[in-house]
């Protein structure tokens, strides 16, 4: 594996700072010495991107490949304004085709019964639940697309909203179909199911992760005393900035 032609690498450039200052970004072009490339991870699911390890072992690179110094961590929040819809909406056709298989299904199963369990009130209910949520989860999608469009990709509220609610809600809607259907979703070489579980259980941990720096940005935004709360209703732009960027970060051990 030879990698990308560059790699955008954060460093810490100041190790008397914490995240908020202490880290840069760094151009690691391919074939740099010292640079090495792990085989490809053993993923559970989404197994069709490849994913490695890289290696450094004394490499060295240009000063001017430096930049960003000390805002690092606010560069990586930026970056992922742009994925937040990408992510959320292939969240979304992971679910959707959860769905759209229990239902084909429940319109033909019949458990042994008269007639398909489309009919029973539970089935019923918890497919309207799914749908709904499919729907939501779509629209805020579309919203926050929308709004990075608008915006110049200044989008880093609503792009994580995407990303965190879709990628939880969807987790969920799969589980939902999988308990529709009971123990026949376990079946894996007669339904789909366990890979639509596979690949959903990742959304909500890649890509800077729900329980980290997604809800850390939008924490931050709410905390700001100049926050807006109906900017997002309003399209206004909400200028992502140093100050917003690193809340909760610093961690505070028992005494003793």
């Amino acid at each position: 594996m030879k990698g990308a032609d560059v790699n955008t690498v954060l460093v810490r450039t100041d190790r008397t700072k914490g995240g908020k200052g202490g880290l840069s970004a760094i151009l690691v072009p391919r074939g740099t010495p010292g640079v090495t490339y792990e085989p490809s991870i053993d993923k559970m699911g989404q197994r069709l991107n490849l994913n490695s390890d890289i290696r450094f072992n004394n490499a060295r690179v240009p000063e001017e490949n430096v930049f960003a110094v000390g805002n690092g961590d606010l560069i990586v929040s930026k970056d992922f304004t742009w994925s937040g819809p990408v992510a959320g909406i292939a969240a979304v056709g992971t679910a959707r085709a959860a769905y759209e298989y229990t239902l084909n299904w429940c319109k033909t199963y019949t458990a042994g019964g008269t007639h398909p369990i489309i009919y029973h009130q539970n089935v019923g209910y918890m497919l309207t639940d799914i749908a709904m949520r499919i729907e939501a989860c779509r629209y805020l999608c579309y919203k926050s697309g929308y709004y990075a469009d608008l915006h110049d990709v200044e989008n880093q509220g609503l792009g994580a909203m995407a990303k965190i609610y879709c990628g939880e809600v969807g987790t969920q809607v799969v589980y939902d179909c999988m308990r529709v259907m009971g123990v026949n979703s376990y079946d894996r070489r007669s339904h789909p199911l366990e890979k639509y579980m596979r690949d959903m259980l990742c959304f909500p941990i890649y890509d800077a992760g729900n329980m980290g720096m997604q809800r850390r940005k939008i924490w931050g935004m709410l905390a700001d005393k100049g926050f807006n709360p109906r900017a997002w209703m309003d399209n206004e732009a909400i200028e992502f900035t140093k100050n917003m960027e690193g809340i909760g970060v610093v961690a505070t051990p028992p005494a003793g």
